[in-house]
């Protein structure tokens, strides 16, 4: 009695149907790995977005009129960006420009569009009582950047010196991407060439 085994076509047939079988799970598994990355994307940039907001808000609350004699252009309110004085509570300077701990600071900060944050400088007192700005020697390390990309606009209402109101418009951006996984078997008549019985999956190249 001789062994019958499987025939060509019944060969093509199965693979066919196996080739579909895990593209089908490729592509579940894609589009979840897709949809977690997006999540986390956005999960990220809102995180960014609350601590830029949370630094901006806190450092307006504690702006304080220039009545330092300061020069105008050192403050200013635009749509693009921000700078003012502001008590931040941290350690000042004594006359001679020496640190004061406990002291209350009056410093120069600035914001962009894209929610950078920098310390200019902080107010000191000269010995005859007047004041200056002591701006820092290094603005890199007193910069403070999103973790993420984030566009802020600021709306400004009354003098644009000292605004009687700030709205802080911010968004982020993200960005994610999800590849598609395509598959193809030449069919039951085991030919390339004739697409016409071809199998597909996922759509052609």
């Amino acid at each position: 009695m001789g062994k019958k085994g499987f025939s060509l076509i019944e060969i093509l047939i199965s693979t066919a149907i196996l080739l579909v079988i895990v593209v089908m799970v490729s592509m579940v598994f894609q589009q979840q790995s897709a949809a977690f990355q997006s999540g986390t994307d956005r999960v990220k940039g809102q995180a960014s977005l609350r601590n830029a907001m949370g630094m901006i808000v806190r450092d307006l609350s504690l702006a304080v009129t220039n009545s330092y004699g300061i020069s105008d252009s050192d403050i200013k309110f635009t749509t693009s960006g921000i700078s003012f004085l502001a008590s931040t509570g941290t350690a000042g300077y004594d006359a001679d420009g020496n640190e004061e701990k406990g002291a209350t600071a009056v410093q120069l900060i600035s914001y962009d569009s894209a929610g950078k944050r920098i310390v200019k400088g902080t107010i000191v007192a000269d010995n005859d009582g007047s004041f200056k700005l002591k701006k820092v020697s290094n603005e890199s390390q007193h910069t403070a950047t999103p973790s993420n990309p984030i566009n802020v606009k600021y709306t400004i209402e009354g003098n644009s010196r000292f605004p009687t109101y700030v709205t802080i418009n911010a968004s982020y951006t993200g960005s994610s991407s999800a590849s598609s996984v395509t598959g193809e078997s030449a069919g039951p008549d085991g030919n390339w060439n004739r697409t016409s019985d071809n199998i597909y999956v996922g759509g052609k190249k």
